[in-house]
C-alpha cells in the first residue's frame, strides 16, 4: 500500500510518529508511506503560504526525499514534525529567493523571431566589426 500511489497505509495510520521512524529506520517502506500521508497535505498547505501550488508541491518533495534519506540514514533521534516543517521552510524561502532568477517573464509580444530593426542593427555592426 503507498501514499504515493493515493492509498492510506490504513494498518501504520495509528502510529506515533516516533513509532513510525523507528519501523521506518528497519526498512519498512510502509511505515515510511504513512509519514507520507500524514505529512503531505500540512506541509502543501503550510508551504503555499509563500508558494504557489506547483512550487509548494515541488517543496514538499524535496522535503519528503530529504526525510527518507535521513530516516534511513541516520540513526539519530528525530522529532519528525518539527524537522519537516523546519526543511519545507527553509526550501520554501530558497524557492522564494530563486523566483524569478530560474526565468524571466516574456513580453506577449514576443515571438521568437528578429525583428527587422534588430536584424538590421546586428548586419551594421557586423559589418562596422569586418570593415
Amino acid at each position: 500500500m503507498s501514499a504515493v500511489a493515493g492509498r492510506a497505509p490504513i494498518h501504520f495510520g495509528g502510529l506515533t510518529d516516533e513509532e513510525l521512524v523507528r519501523l521506518a529506520r528497519t526498512g519498512q517502506e510502509a511505515a515510511f508511506d504513512a509519514i507520507v500521508h500524514r505529512y503531505r497535505s500540512p506541509l502543501q498547505a503550510y508551504c503555499r503560504r509563500w508558494l504557489d501550488a506547483h512550487r509548494a508541491e515541488e517543496v514538499v518533495q524535496h522535503t519528503l526525499m530529504k526525510a527518507f534519506i535521513c530516516i534511513r540514514d541516520d540513526a539519530r533521534p528525530l522529532t519528525l514534525r518539527p524537522w519537516l516543517y523546519r526543511v519545507a521552510h527553509n526550501a520554501a524561502l530558497n524557492a522564494v529567493e530563486k523566483k524569478g532568477a530560474e526565468w524571466e517573464q516574456l513580453d506577449e509580444n514576443y515571438d521568437g523571431v528578429p525583428q527587422p530593426p534588430q536584424v538590421a542593427e546586428q548586419r551594421a555592426r557586423f559589418l562596422r566589426v569586418v570593415g
